[in-house]
């Protein structure tokens, strides 16, 4: 029984390594940013680059439609705010978000608070770049 157990666990990990074998910004090209209200069956529901929030805040769903698998098991996003330079300089934050290597159109919930114009810069778990999106976000 712990054969078979080591057996299982060393084809997981090898199955593993063999999806996300090392990739470059390249087998990213192209892939696509899509902000929208929400994903329903792997399509993306009232897709647009404007939203309007609450004064509380409110979240937008992000595709990264890569249409083959990512090849990463973590989505890296920085966020930047349009400074009044007109620049994206001024980064909000990074967040981590965990997918599986097979999945190739993976979303995630990100939640806005102010108004403004918005760069989400994507990477996978060693740093290449994805991709990025921009996103207007509106107050009611």
């Amino acid at each position: 029984m712990k054969l078979k157990s080591l057996f299982i666990a060393i084809v997981t990990v090898l199955t593993v390594n063999f999806v996300k074998a090392q990739v470059n910004t390249d087998y990213y090209k192209n892939s696509e940013v899509i902000f929208c209200e929400d994903v329903v069956d792997g399509s993306p529901v009232n897709a647009s680059s404007s939203f309007t929030i609450g004064e509380d805040g409110g979240y937008v769903q992000v595709q990264v439609d890569n249409g083959k698998p990512m090849k990463t098991t973590q989505l890296i996003v920085d966020v930047y705010k349009k400074s009044s330079s007109g620049d994206y300089d001024k980064k909000i934050e990074t967040k981590t978000y965990d997918i599986k290597a097979t999945w190739d159109a993976p979303y995630f919930k990100y939640t806005f608070y102010k108004a403004g114009k918005y760069k989400l810069e994507i990477y996978n778990e060693d740093d290449v770049y994805i991709n990025s999106g921009y996103v207007t976000i509106n107050m009611k």
